[in-house]
């Protein structure tokens, strides 16, 4: 072979290289074309990631001021609760003193009225004994339940 034609063959593989060379800068510009989409949308992915992230952390933080308002109003209720509970008792106190002491003193000092037609000075002095001892006696168990249902809820 002589050295034009050696020469014509390195020239024609050069040329074909080249022609690699060609097609391969095209790929390689398509790829990067395609790599700058995709960094596009990566980007756009991360922006859309971010709002995300801020609007979880927004939720979050009304979530916490739910759950402490919550709170306070279960204490409220709580709270509410008891004083319903000692407002029962004060009315069933009231209730029994209306009952066992007021009634059966009301009802002493009708009988009282009764005894009218009796010497006055009689009637007087035996029957105010019994109905002082009698009101005593009354508030004296009124004051014994009292003591025995604070024992009960102070036990309870």
């Amino acid at each position: 072979m002589s050295d034009s034609e050696k020469l014509d063959l390195i020239l024609s593989k050069l040329s074909e290289n080249d022609k690699k060379f060609e097609e391969t800068d095209k790929k390689l510009v398509e790829i990067g074309k395609k790599l700058t989409e995709v960094d596009k949308k990566l980007t756009e992915a991360d922006r859309k990631i971010t709002e995300t992230d801020k609007k979880l952390t927004e939720t979050d933080k009304k979530l916490t001021e739910v759950d402490k308002k919550l709170t306070e109003t279960d204490k409220k209720i709580t709270e509410t609760d008891k004083k319903l509970d000692k407002l029962e008792n004060d009315v069933t106190d009231i209730k029994l003193t209306l009952e066992n002491e007021i009634r059966t003193s009301i009802v002493r000092v009708a009988e009282g009225h009764l005894d009218l037609s009796r010497k006055l000075s009689e009637a007087t002095r035996i029957d105010d004994e019994k109905e002082m001892i009698a009101i005593r006696v009354s508030m004296l168990e009124t004051e014994m339940r009292r003591l025995r249902q604070q024992l009960s809820q102070m036990a309870g």
